[in-house]
């Protein structure tokens, strides 16, 4: 009886102990995949920053591009059409130009 009792306890401390390395194994992913998904999540914003940054410039060049002829003729020369989707008033400098080729 004793032996029944000592192989129990051996096979109940083996999988406890299978069960911790499947739990830290688990908690590891778990984190990595927690790290991957901020570092997205701040290339995402990044991006969004970016995107509104070329947007002002656009506009910029735009507005720029209706009072200096030269500045217009360096972009028509360069193949490069900058068109303005509204209005181009100061309030409407959130982004409202698009650049295209």
């Amino acid at each position: 009886m004793p032996q029944v009792r000592f192989l129990i306890l051996i096979f109940s401390s083996s999988f406890v102990g299978i069960l911790l390395l499947a739990h830290v194994f688990v908690s590891w992913k778990a984190v990595s995949a927690a790290h991957e998904l901020r570092s997205l999540e701040v290339l995402i914003k990044e991006g969004q920053e970016s995107d509104a940054v070329w947007k002002q410039v656009a506009l910029r060049t735009y507005q720029l591009s209706q009072q200096d002829e030269a500045l217009k003729e360096v972009l028509k020369r360069e193949q490069i059409n900058i068109t303005s989707k509204a209005s181009s008033t100061a309030s409407s400098a959130s982004g409202n130009a698009a650049p295209g080729q």
